[in-house]
């Protein structure tokens, strides 16, 4: 189906809404005339979300990991009579670790957070959801290819990616139309927890990458789902870099493991000089 070409007046739901790119998206579709409902776990940060957001910009506090979380949003929601027209999937969290080194808590957090909770909020709130509406899921760039150090990221990522597919094929004849979009490194604050607690082999593999501004990824997310575009690349880099893996997948690969490989035997020949 198309897109929402007009926004105004139309009420979007943006989860992990407090900071990032669902703070950014909610500023945006704010200026585009929607009305905003922002969602995040700490109410402390909603309200100085919602300062910065504008008037009438409602506040809900929701975990979208903890299903009786979800299911009070919805008891709100349907107590407040508030259907939705546009549902933004924004809430995330990493953990940057190989799989040995992540634990039980960390991999169960980070797939219920990235995928589970996306999931769980969406069927929730469809019976809400009015016709024409609208669904974004946010994923990464780490959905569309495995990065060392994001293999519970990486797979709660890509599960966002193929429950996007299959959810536009569902909602199609519903009247909704669904998008996910594929960032590369963005500067929120989870980018900033992330980089202090890389490994050395994340870093070789994806501090070449520029990040952008949570702003630039909010533009690229309404200008999307107004078009109807299933798959937004925030970047032209974004959009290049996942042809090139579709295309030469191998040699993709091997420049990455190359830089994993010189990231060791660098982190060796310095240990050797201390």
């Amino acid at each position: 189906m198309g897109g929402m070409r007009d926004l105004t007046g139309k009420r979007a739901l943006v989860t992990g809404g407090s900071s990032g790119i669902g703070l950014a998206t909610a500023k945006e579709l704010k200026r585009e005339g929607a009305r905003v409902i922002l969602v995040s776990r700490r109410m402390s940060r909603l309200k100085r979300a919602k300062r910065k957001v504008g008037p009438g910009t409602v506040i809900l506090e929701c975990d979208v990991a903890d299903p009786d979380s979800i299911k009070g949003l919805e008891r709100a929601l349907t107590k407040k009579s508030l259907g939705l027209d546009v549902l933004i999937n924004c809430a995330g969290m990493v953990e940057p670790f190989p799989l040995g080194e992540l634990t039980d808590e960390q991999i169960r957090g980070t797939i219920e957070t990235d995928l589970i909770g996306a999931v769980n909020v969406t069927r929730g709130l469809l019976p809400l959801m009015n016709r024409p509406g609208y669904i974004v899921n946010v994923s990464s760039m780490a959905g569309l290819m495995g990065i060392y150090g994001y293999t519970a990221y990486s797979a709660a990522k890509f599960g966002l990616i193929g429950f996007s597919e299959a959810l536009r094929m569902e909602m199609e004849p519903e009247g909704i139309g669904v998008s996910v979009v594929v960032p590369q490194d963005v500067n929120t604050p989870q980018l900033e927890y992330e980089k202090v607690r890389r490994p050395r082999e994340l870093d070789a593999v994806a501090g070449g990458v520029s990040s952008v501004s949570p702003e630039r990824v909010a533009h690229a997310i309404v200008k999307g789902l107004k078009r109807g575009t299933f798959m937004i690349y925030p970047t032209a880099s974004a959009r290049y870099l996942h042809l090139a893996y579709r295309l030469f997948p191998a040699l993709v690969r091997s420049r990455m493991d190359r830089r994993v490989r010189r990231s060791r035997k660098d982190t060796r020949v310095k240990g050797e000089h201390v």
